[in-house]
């Protein structure tokens, strides 16, 4: 089943493809809930192993969301053709109340990096993003939810 994931920041903003393009490259974004392309907005959650999933959206496999180079802060999140890369593999981390942060796998030598929204935004169109993860205690705008409404 695929679902929503939404922001602990704002419950209302949902990660979402920007701009589809088929071959991938296509930017990672949260906005508000747009039923008629709500494909674009609902993601599968695929077991890959060892504890790492794939994350599709429902309107553009194979396409998965992925980097395109190792994790740093502000590396954008995009979707791109699956090629079952470590750069297209996750780890999500629930951290309560139904939220988890989520991380790539190549994280680098003892620094974790996860997904945010850039600048903390909340304004609809910002860019998901990697940060570095500090001190253990994620902030809002780090947290993310699966839902299916």
């Amino acid at each position: 089943m695929s679902k929503f994931i939404k922001s602990k920041e704002d419950g209302e903003l949902l990660m979402t493809v920007k701009d589809f393009k088929p071959n991938g490259g296509t930017q990672i974004v949260v906005k508000k809930l747009d039923p008629a392309n709500d494909g674009f907005q609902k993601w599968f959650f695929k077991r890959q192993g060892s504890g790492y999933v794939s994350i599709e959206a429902e309107s553009t496999p194979p396409l998965a969301m992925s980097i395109d180079e190792k994790p740093a802060t502000n590396v954008k999140v995009i979707n791109k053709q699956w090629t079952g890369s470590d750069y297209q593999l996750w780890k999500i981390e629930e951290r309560g109340e139904g939220y988890s942060i989520i991380s790539p796998k190549l994280n680098k030598g003892g620094e974790t990096f996860v997904m945010t929204l850039e600048n903390q935004s909340t304004v609809p169109n910002t860019n998901v993003v990697l940060v570095q993860f500090q001190a253990g205690i994620p902030t809002k705008a780090q947290l993310w939810k699966a839902d299916t409404n």
